[in-house]
């Protein structure tokens, strides 16, 4: 929740909402390393992405270079910690596969587990090696620095002083509009591509509203949040569902190529692939549904009511 007003200039409430999310992927350093806890993980990438985004969203406040120099940077901060977020949610979805085989299922898919476990065993390998890295510790130094005093990188933006409750607007009704038109451009059912990049861009405006609703009344934002939560827990199947189809045909070849692939196992692998791919079709003929419910005329015009009138 933000905890600067309305008038707050918007260099102040960035750096402001920047040293929190560096706060979250400092706190969880050690655990990371550790990786014995995946929540900690998620909490680290969840708040590298977000400043990340505010990075990318929120322009014409930071000087240009440092925004273009860090997002670079903080991308491939994200980019390394991906693989072994990956495998741990695989892990954790098993017990669901072995319940839809069926009693077998556990027995049948235990080549799979033993590879998965020994990916992330080299993951985690990966990972250490990685915290230890002279890029990463050269990275956080610096955007410390810089948040400390911005003005170290150059001239401000041309927003930098103004107040951040009228930047903030202005940049998720952008945001709003800019989905609205992709989805009006969607002729027929969607494609899994499309969705995808609808998707990505769903979650960018949640960032945005998560970083200001403290800016705006409960009544309005909070609602808004729940029906943009709901299009979100949608479009987030969609791309679970091909993400573990993918997936398990990648973890079947290479069961293949090492020899472990016993026929009951590639059976039960089959069915599984089978079974999402039943799923994520069911989803996809919702997609037109969920769509309309969020970007149909009532939603837009609370929007617009509520970002345009502050």
């Amino acid at each position: 929740m933000t905890r600067f007003r309305a008038s707050t200039a918007s260099i102040e409430a960035m750096t402001e909402i920047h040293q929190g999310l560096l706060e979250t992927v400092l706190s969880n350093a050690e655990e990371v390393y550790r990786a014995r806890h995946p929540e900690a993980l998620h909490d680290s990438r969840v708040a590298v992405r977000r400043t990340r985004s505010a990075l990318t969203q929120i322009k014409g406040v930071y000087p240009p270079e440092a925004v273009a120099h860090f997002s670079r940077e903080f991308k491939w901060f994200g980019s390394r910690t991906g693989p072994l977020r990956d495998l741990d949610v695989f892990l954790l979805i098993i017990p669901d596969y072995e319940r839809a085989l069926g009693t077998e299922g556990p027995l049948h898919l235990d080549p799979l587990v033993r590879l998965l476990r020994e990916k992330r065993r080299r993951e985690v390998r990966r990972l250490r090696s990685f915290h230890r890295s002279r890029r990463l510790e050269r990275l956080l130094t610096q955007w410390e620095q810089f948040l400390a005093d911005p003005g170290t990188w150059g001239p401000e933006g041309p927003l930098a002083r103004h107040p951040i409750q009228t930047v903030s607007s202005d940049r998720v009704l952008a945001r709003f509009g800019k989905i609205q038109r992709k989805t009006r451009k969607l002729t027929g059912p969607a494609s899994a591509e499309a969705l995808h990049r609808i998707r990505i861009d769903c979650k960018k405006l949640r960032y945005l509203l998560t970083f200001f609703q403290g800016l705006y009344p409960p009544e309005g934002v909070d609602p808004l949040m729940g029906e943009l939560r709901i299009l979100q827990d949608h479009l987030g199947r969609l791309n679970d569902l091909r993400v573990q189809c993918d997936t398990l045909a990648g973890l079947a070849q290479e069961l293949v190529d090492s020899g472990a692939a016993a026929p009951p196992t590639m059976i039960a692998v089959g069915r599984l692939m089978g079974r999402l791919e039943t799923e994520r079709s069911r989803e996809l003929q919702s997609s037109p549904q969920a769509l309309n419910r969020f970007f149909g005329k009532e939603i837009r015009d609370r929007f617009q009511r509520l970002f345009q009138s502050t």
